[in-house]
Order: C-alpha cells, then structure tokens, then sequence
C-alpha cells in the first residue's frame, strides 16, 4: 500500500507573517494527517522560518529548487548538503515552470536528481505535456521522452524518488484534468517504468498529481488506484484549502 503524498508548492508566494499562520493552521490538526505525507515547499528565503515552525512535527519540508553540485561557484543557488542542514527531505526537480521560464535540460535535470539521491534529497520528479501536445493526443510520447531523458542513463542509484505528473495545460489554468483522464495516464507512466525501467521501478514508487488541485476535486483524484497524491500550487495558499486537500473533509 502506498502511502498518500500531498505537497504544497507555494511557489514565489509568502511573507513571515502569513507563513506563521498557515502553518499553525496546519499543526492545529496534525493528528488527521497520520495516514498521508504532507511537504511543503516555501520559497528558499523562508526555509530557516519553515523548518523551525514545522520542527519536532509530522510533516516535511522541502526546495523548489536544489543545484546539482554541492558547492562551488554558483552564484545564487543552493546545494543539496545546504538543504539538509535545514532538515530539507525534498526537492522538486524539471517543474515545467523551471523547464519553460529557466531553460531548465533534461541534462540538468537527470544531473539533480543523480546528486539528490547521492546526497540523501527525495527528487520529485514533475513531468507534464503541454496544451498543443494534450490537443495532438501526444501526451504518452511526451512523457516517453521526458522520462527517457532521465532514465536512460540508468545511474547506479536505487532510492526513494517520487514522480508527480503535471498537465502544463491545467497548472494554474482552473482547468483541471478529469479523474478518469489522470489516472489511465498515471497508470500509463507506471507501465512505462515497470517495462523499460525495471531497476528503478519498485511497488512502493508514488506517482502524484498536480494541475489546478482544489478541495473539491481531490478526493476524486485521491481515489484513484494509480494516482498517490498531489502537488497543490494555488490552493495550498490558502490555509483552509489546503487542510480540506489533507484531510479529505473538502
């Protein structure tokens, strides 16, 4: 059985005052999360005040985004041992908005995740078409590929990693995919590692879902056999969203 993940991705969203109280709101009731993993995902300024906040709690914290080098001249990022002085479990890697905005490679990011695993991080690995592919029914061939890139080189490596799908054409649109659509999808990806990934695949892999998660269609997505949890953008900003998605009381 594996156990739910839902993760918050706050983006470039946030201030110390409001942090403090989305996150008391959270620990309020701490007690209800007990069947799933719940990460949140501050923006890097914020993770000294996440991890304080969170410390000694049941739930996690992770980057938006980690180097793949753990230390260097590199103006600006943060290495892997950087996150786990902070207590860091996760980071998202090959998020379409870093693909798209930061011409972030599939080099780069199959470079992240072989230096996140090394380094004990947790990669959540985010994969997704976009609307014209969705349109031209693309969609397996583009997460064929963007799999491919990352798993072809087939590193040495056989930890804990995570895979979150995300319909580029659903983030932050309102237009979510349907539950049915979702999961023929993740079942696609899981038959995809099972088949040409074997050493990387295992039972216990989870593949979760973001685009446009809201408390009203979470449980639908959650009930599905193939679909593990979800990476929450907008909603999680607001604290009593975010709690309904945890705790399935939407």
């Amino acid at each position: 059985m594996r156990k739910p993940l839902i993760a918050a991705n706050w983006k470039m969203n946030g201030s110390l005052a409001d942090n403090e109280k989305r996150l008391a709101s959270l620990l309020e009731i701490v007690t209800d999360l007990k069947k799933k993993d719940v990460v949140i995902f501050p923006p890097a300024i914020y993770i000294p005040q996440v991890a304080n906040l969170l410390y000694n709690s049941d739930i996690a914290w992770g980057f938006q985004n980690v180097f793949y080098e753990v230390s260097g001249a590199y103006t600006g990022e943060h290495s892997p041992l950087m996150a786990k002085d902070y207590g860091v479990t996760y980071a998202l890697v090959g998020h379409s908005e870093r693909r798209v905005l930061f011409g972030e490679t599939d080099e780069q990011i199959f470079k992240k995740i072989s230096c996140f695993l090394s380094s004990g991080l947790i990669p959540i690995l985010c994969i997704g078409e976009t609307l014209e592919q969705y349109e031209q029914k693309k969609t397996n061939e583009t997460l064929k590929a963007q799999l491919h890139a990352v798993f072809q080189h087939d590193p040495e490596l056989k930890q804990e990693f995570i895979i979150a799908y995300e319909p580029v054409w659903a983030i932050g649109s309102g237009r979510a995919a349907t539950e049915t659509e979702v999961q023929s999808v993740h079942a696609d990806i899981r038959q995809i590692m099972k088949e040409q990934y074997p050493k990387w695949y295992s039972k216990s892999m989870r593949i979760i879902y973001g685009g446009s998660v809201t408390p009203s269609n979470s449980e639908s997505f959650l009930s599905q056999p193939d679909i593990d949890g979800l990476l929450v953008g907008g909603a999680s900003l607001k604290a009593s969203d975010f709690i309904s998605i945890c705790t399935g009381k939407g």
